[in-house]
């Protein structure tokens, strides 16, 4: 995700912590904003703070966070980045990307398309011959 998104973010984390922020920081942040979003409401125990995330439907410093009914989020954006004259630049979102339900992306044909997961193959190794 482009830092752009949460300068503010980063030059607070830097003047609190004297670092720079990890590199799931921000969600960290979104993820416990959220929760305590719950708090207020409200919900005094896990389950009533799991009611409310069900039901949350809001935009982070990361991305938009909603839950589908498997729990995993609705949308998840994916972003692409390159080194540039050593440094990490980002490219942008990549458009179309898989859902978050394990699905991957198959990059052949006209149009790529999200598949299933497969387990990996196993080999079970053969003795030596000889």
């Amino acid at each position: 995700m482009p830092e752009d998104n949460f300068k503010d973010f980063t030059a607070a984390f830097k003047q609190q912590e004297g670092a720079d922020p990890g590199t799931y920081s921000p969600e960290g942040y979104d993820v416990a904003t959220i929760l305590l979003k719950g708090i207020d409401s409200g919900a005094k125990d896990r389950a009533g703070l799991l009611d409310f995330v069900k039901d949350y439907d809001g935009q982070g410093l990361t991305k938009h966070f909603k839950w589908d009914t498997k729990g995993e989020l609705a949308d998840t954006p994916v972003w692409s980045y390159r080194v540039q004259n050593g440094k990490i630049v980002n490219n942008g979102e990549i458009s179309g990307a898989c859902p978050a339900d394990g699905g991957t992306r198959r990059a052949s044909g006209p149009a790529p398309r999200c598949r299933p997961l497969r387990r990996p193959r196993t080999r079970t190794p053969r003795p030596p011959r000889g």
